[in-house]
């Protein structure tokens, strides 16, 4: 299982995975969606089978099982979070 996780600004922290659990819970609830324990367990597990197999990884690799996993159980919440991810990586408006 990853041990350590590298950030988009080449940081790293410990591998959280109720961190990961939060994230999927707060694209569901940003959709307005119910936290469906199930759902929220299929996703995880979807991002976490990619962590099992490495020491250390990335938020990018992170991200897109989370996304491939929402797509397939919560497409809302896939949207969603694409929605946030796009509107961090604006600049702000001069």
């Amino acid at each position: 299982m990853a041990q350590e996780v590298i950030k988009k600004n080449g940081s790293r922290q410990p591998f959280d995975t109720e961190k990961l659990r939060r994230s999927i819970e707060d694209a569901m609830s940003d959709a307005g969606m119910e936290q469906n324990s199930d759902t929220v367990n299929s996703v995880a597990g979807n991002a976490l089978a990619i962590a099992d197999n490495k020491d250390i990884i990335t938020t990018a690799e992170l991200k897109a099982a989370i996304i491939e996993g929402l797509t397939i159980s919560a497409s809302a919440a896939a949207e969603a979070w694409k929605k946030y991810e796009a509107s961090r990586n604006t600049p702000p408006a001069q």
